[in-house]
């Protein structure tokens, strides 16, 4: 696969280059450049391009991370809110007995942007047509402004780093549903006469996922944060620290139990609470987990 594709421009002279790994992943790398001329060619590569061309074109034909012609990103297939950084206590802080989600611990979490909607069929098909892969299965409900589900962690983690972004941390996820750390015990609120309103579960909804966006959004006006479908987020399952013990989250290589958060549509209401977590293995598809991209911003 290619590790890069560069382009500079020199004295309004091109030259371009491809590196990329082969051979069984061995650290065999090669780097193209100066092609641009035949003078170039001759004065620059002298007779190296003659043997290597040939490879170059092989690869790049025959490996499709090599997006040679590939044209720029200019516009975001998904919307984006902007999410202040801050500090919060982040667990079940309502009745403090959820095993999975106490005990309370202090969260710092810096400025991020995170999508508006948890991402639909019509964005998802959009990046897999480009990316050349496969469409992910829509169980015949229809594709569109559905919430896009039957996707693996790796695959919505690809999807969020095609766009520059990549899956939110359960901090920076939680912080969101609960409007910057707030204690709401649903996303938008914390009445339960009006929770309806805000999250789409068991009990008042189809049973497929939704069209995003036909709930009432957060107050950071973030939509779905409860219901519809769960969400992939970024870090492995672990317990939370004990009491005065720091968070530590880590990717372990040999450890794939992943975390998804947020409820779902069939699910109860109380699996929508913001602090719910809920853990399965990230290479298992549903027809009940979607996602959503974030990406840090410079404070």
């Amino acid at each position: 696969m290619c590790g890069s594709i560069w382009i500079v421009h020199l004295g309004g002279i091109g030259y371009f280059g491809c590196s990329f790994g082969f051979f069984a992943g061995q650290a065999t790398e090669a780097q193209v450049v100066c092609l641009k001329t035949k003078d170039l060619y001759q004065d620059c590569c002298s007779g190296y391009m003659a043997r290597v061309l040939p490879l170059l074109l092989l690869i790049i034909t025959t490996f499709s991370g090599c997006f040679l012609f590939r044209k720029a990103i200019t516009e975001l297939p998904f919307e984006t809110t902007h999410v202040p950084g801050g500090a919060y206590m982040m667990g079940d802080f309502h009745d403090n007995e959820n095993e999975d989600a106490t005990p309370l611990h202090r969260v710092i979490v810096g400025p991020f942007d995170i999508s508006t909607y948890e991402i639909t069929y019509e964005q998802y098909d959009l990046y897999a047509l480009e990316a050349g892969i496969e469409l992910p299965e829509d169980n015949r409900y229809g594709r569109g402004p559905r919430a896009v589900v039957n996707i693996t962690w790796d695959e919505a983690s690809e999807y969020c780093v095609y766009y520059g972004f990549r899956l939110p941390s359960e901090q920076e996820w939680e912080y969101a549903a609960r409007d910057t750390g707030q204690e709401r015990r649903y996303p938008g609120t914390n009445n339960e006469e009006e929770v309806d309103k805000y999250v789409r579960h068991i009990d008042n909804s189809v049973a497929h996922s939704f069209a995003v966006g036909t709930k009432m959004p957060n107050e950071l006006g973030l939509y779905d944060m409860g219901g519809n479908v769960f969400e992939w987020v970024g870090d492995y399952y672990e317990f939370y620290p004990g009491p005065g013990t720091d968070p530590a989250y880590k990717d372990l290589e040999n450890f794939s139990m992943r975390i998804i958060r947020g409820g779902s549509f069939k699910m109860g209401l109380s699996v929508a609470q913001t602090w719910w977590r809920s853990g399965t293995l990230g290479e298992i598809t549903s027809d009940n987990i979607g996602f959503r991209c974030a990406r840090s911003i410079q404070p």
